[in-house]
């Protein structure tokens, strides 16, 4: 049986943001992919993080591009 609580909406957008959040954070961890590979072993979680870094990369270079900086 499951006994898990359902989450309200809110809950879930709320935690979308919370994790949106932090991961924000990930190009600004001290961790090589080669770190990550052995910490973790994982591929999925790997192409994920690698993922989430290359979306902010992406953001970034937008950034950079709109101020004409690029």
């Amino acid at each position: 049986m499951d006994t898990e609580k359902k989450l309200s909406k809110e809950e879930v957008v709320s935690k979308i943001f919370e994790l949106y959040e932090e991961c924000k954070k990930f190009p600004e961890w001290d961790i090589t992919i080669d770190n990550i590979l052995t910490a973790i072993g994982d591929e999925n979680v790997i192409e994920f993080f690698i993922s989430v870094g290359n979306i902010y990369l992406s953001q970034q270079l937008r950034e950079v591009i709109d101020k004409g900086i690029f």
